[in-house]
């Protein structure tokens, strides 16, 4: 987790650095107050970009490459039983339907649109971010030192859909380990 804190501003982002910095916990805290209707879900599309690309692309209308890992974030409360995933699970699901979801605009600093105001708001912060600079912008939770604008990383963008169960071909625990047995280890 990363902090990111303008100076025009009293407030700060906390960016996910990875998926599996993104808990059950925080998908029910953004979505605790929808009701869904049964058969239905949201599912969290956490979009992994470097902060620079974010920077250089939020205004832009075009689209861009990110990595993206669709998360189950709820389940209306009548399928909670029938569901076989558990909040914060992979998600397989096709292109197509997650393109018929229905967008919810979640009250959250890493979705997109707010992420981009953000930045909009402090155009000092975004040149610290394009131009690599080595001044602080904010935070490295891992760390605990302070974050540079040449060392800011990849950050996560949440942006969430409405789908239809039925849509679902499979849930897979987000830390879950593989035993492969194609992987080739040198015995040295």
């Amino acid at each position: 987790m990363i902090t990111i804190k303008s100076e025009k501003k009293s407030y700060g982002i906390n960016f996910p650095t990875s998926v599996e910095e993104i808990t059950p916990e925080m998908l029910d805290a953004i979505t605790k107050d929808v009701k869904l209707p049964e058969y239905y879900c949201i599912i969290a599309l956490a979009f992994q970009t470097k902060l620079f690309d974010f920077c250089a692309v939020m205004n832009n209308t075009k689209n861009s490459n990110m990595s993206v890992t669709p998360l189950l974030a709820k389940v209306s409360v009548k399928d909670v039983k029938n569901c076989c995933a558990n909040v914060g699970d992979q998600v397989l699901i096709d292109r197509s339907s997650l393109e018929r979801g229905i967008h919810y605009n979640a009250k959250t600093m890493i979705n997109a649109s707010t992420a981009r105001n953000y930045f909009n708001g402090d155009n000092d912060l975004t040149r610290l971010i394009m131009t690599k600079s080595d001044k602080v912008i904010g935070t490295n939770h891992e760390t605990g030192k302070p974050l540079r604008g040449c060392d800011a990383g990849n950050v996560i963008i949440l942006e969430f859909k409405i789908c239809p169960i039925g849509d679902i071909s499979a849930y897979i625990p987000v830390n879950v380990d593989v035993n492969d047995p194609f992987l080739y280890v040198d015995a040295d």
